[in-house]
């Protein structure tokens, strides 16, 4: 299979588990499809429920993000691939990593950031939120997707 890495993804995966040829190129969306799928499927990755929060919940970056999403919608299938548990989600901002006074700066807790997310899922029908728990459970679910995808394509 030959994977497309979107040349803006910063450390991204590299599915060491598998016999895969990766290369970068610009994507006009998502983060991975592969040769097959790229105008069929694509992959969009978060590393963290403070990473989600932030493209959701600052203006500029919310209306780039919702952007990215109008270009997935002809798509067959969009994923947003979490590396993180939907848990984390609703502990948002508590446990993300952040300090006490960056905290005490967001304005957005993490039922409001679900509802967010469920929104994308409502007015996107082809797009799906996947909660993978770890980054190695979210680098499966891709290689195991895309391979799903690409099998039923040809």
């Amino acid at each position: 299979m030959k994977i497309i890495r979107d040349t803006r993804e910063k450390n991204g995966w590299e599915f060491p588990f598998h016999e895969v040829e990766m290369f970068s190129e610009k994507l006009d969306c998502g983060d991975y499809t592969t040769e097959l799928l790229r105008d069929f499927v694509v992959i969009e990755r978060k590393a963290t429920a403070t990473e989600i929060a932030n493209n959701l919940g600052k203006k500029t970056a919310k209306a780039r993000f919702y952007r990215e999403f109008d270009r997935m919608k002809d798509l067959r299938k969009a994923y947003i691939v979490c590396e993180f548990s939907e848990s984390d989600v609703y502990t948002f901002p508590h446990n993300s990593g952040m300090s006490k006074a960056q905290i005490a700066k967001v304005r957005m807790n993490g039922n409001y950031l679900r509802k967010l997310m469920s929104q994308i899922e409502y007015d996107y029908n082809n797009i799906e939120v996947v909660f993978c728990s770890n980054r190695e459970n979210a680098e499966e679910f891709t290689y195991d997707t895309l391979s799903q995808w690409e099998s039923e394509i040809t």
